[in-house]
C-alpha cells in the first residue's frame, strides 16, 4: 500500500506544485532566491544590487515549475492539431509548451546573466566584472587590501 511506482511518486510532486497556497509559494520562491544567491556567491558574482534581478528569476523559476508540472500531469504534450480557416489540419506546438519554451529560454538568459551558466561566468570574466585577487606583495606596497 504504501509503495508507490515513480510515475505515482512524480504525479504527486507535480500536483504538490499546482497546489501551492500563497503561503507556501512565497517560501519556495525564498528557498530558490537563497539558492540562487548562494550559487552566485560560490562563483563570486554574487553584490546586493542584483537582488531585484534574482528575485524576478526566482519568480519565473516558480511559474516555470508550475508549467512544467502542469505539462507532466497532461501527459507532455507538445503539439496539438490545428484546423485552420480552411480546413486544413496542422500539427502546432501546446499554447502550454510554447509557456514553457518561452520561460525556459528567458530562465537560461537570466541565468547567464547572473553567471550562473559557463558562458555567463566567462562573460562576466572577460569583462573583467568580477573582484581580482590581489597579491600578498601588491596589498604591502599599496598599504593594504
Amino acid at each position: 500500500m504504501g509503495n508507490k511506482t515513480g510515475n505515482e511518486a512524480g504525479d504527486e510532486k507535480e500536483a504538490g506544485v499546482l497546489a501551492l497556497n500563497d503561503e507556501s509559494r512565497e517560501r519556495y520562491v525564498d528557498e530558490i532566491l537563497e539558492q540562487t544567491v548562494r550559487d552566485m556567491k560560490s562563483v563570486g558574482t554574487y553584490k546586493d544590487e542584483f537582488l531585484p534581478a534574482i528575485r524576478r528569476y526566482a519568480d519565473m523559476r516558480l511559474q516555470f515549475d508550475v508549467l512544467m508540472a502542469q505539462w507532466y500531469l497532461e501527459g507532455c504534450k507538445i503539439t496539438e492539431v490545428y484546423v485552420n480557416k480552411a480546413k486544413a489540419a496542422n500539427n502546432c506546438k501546446t499554447e502550454l509548451y510554447r509557456s514553457i519554451e518561452s520561460l525556459r529560454d528567458e530562465l537560461t538568459r537570466l541565468e547567464g546573466i547572473l553567471g550562473l551558466t559557463p558562458a555567463g561566468l566567462k562573460k562576466i570574466h572577460d569583462k573583467g566584472l568580477t573582484p581580482r585577487k590581489t597579491s600578498k606583495l601588491s596589498e604591502a606596497l599599496t598599504g593594504g587590501p
